[in-house]
């Protein structure tokens, strides 16, 4: 932060017989002959190439095409509008910093429209803000979505397959798939991504009910048939001490029902339903 300067003691100079100066001493503050300002040449991310849900982090490096001083900052302003600030850990030629995904922000491809900076060069030069063309997250689709799935879930239609056979619950409502959906594609298996925590068999007797729950390692699959319809199949022995359950179907005189709590269902990156709750 402060001027560099040259210290000379009497006697850097000789002449060609060895004759020393007494005169050549002195303290000089020194010019530079580099007045070319430094540039942005990338923005990268060490982030594979995916969509990215609340809470998780992107590793950002900007390069520069010279070294920048040790501490220099860039605050880079994404497309959506959102800001992460990269820093100079050293004197080089990258600066880096982590985004940690907000609430309320989607984006299907992740932008550095601009930036500032407090950036210079080892001599003083201020870093252009120049937001390079064509070299911002080159070769990787970076997508942000926070938006919670507006899935309903309005209709289950349990099938038995027999003795020691797998079950099904075909979940009918909407916004299974799309952009309001799981983000998952017709066909996909959806198993991984739901809280099976948040459905509950109740088998209803004369004498009260009993609460059937269930576990990921009882599902075979929940395959996303279309946006309005939900197949999950039940493993064999899940489905057998489904119907082996007090009161089950008929037995117990009255309608069985299934409760799903709201945020059954979430996304491939985590965003969580508050729309899929319902007693069935």
């Amino acid at each position: 932060g402060a001027a560099d300067s040259v210290v000379v003691t009497n006697g850097f100079i000789k002449d060609i017989v060895g004759n020393v100066s007494t005169t050549d001493g002195g303290t000089i503050t020194q010019t530079y002959a580099d007045g070319t300002r430094p540039t942005v040449t990338s923005f990268t991310t060490a982030s594979a190439t995916g969509t990215y849900g609340v809470g998780e982090a992107l590793a950002i490096t900007a390069t520069t095409d010279e070294a920048v001083a040790k501490g220099s900052t860039i605050t880079a302003t994404f497309g959506f509008g959102g800001t992460v600030v990269l820093t100079a850990a050293e004197a080089g030629t990258a600066l880096t910093g982590t985004y940690e995904v907000p609430s309320g922000v989607t984006t299907t491809s992740l932008t550095v429209s601009s930036f500032t900076t407090t950036a210079t060069d080892l001599y003083g030069n201020t870093l252009e803000t120049t937001v390079p063309t064509g070299s911002v997250f080159i070769g990787k689709t970076i997508a942000i979505d926070t938006l919670a799935p507006a899935t309903t879930i309005t209709g289950i239609v349990y099938t038995d397959s027999g003795a020691d056979a797998a079950g099904t619950l075909v979940l009918t409502g909407a916004n299974f798939t799309g952009t309001n959906g799981l983000g998952v594609t017709q066909g996909d298996d959806a198993k991984s991504y739901l809280n099976w925590d948040n459905i509950v068999w109740q088998a209803t007797g004369t004498s009260g009910s009993t609460s059937v729950t269930f576990a990921v390692g009882d599902i075979t699959s929940a395959i996303v048939t279309n946006s309005t319809t939900m197949t999950i199949t039940l493993g064999a022995d899940k489905n057998t001490a489904l119907k082996a359950t007090a009161d089950f179907a008929a037995q117990g005189g009255a309608a069985d029902s299934v409760v799903v709590t709201n945020g059954f269902i979430k996304d491939i990156v985590g965003n969580v339903s508050t729309t899929d709750g319902g007693t069935i």
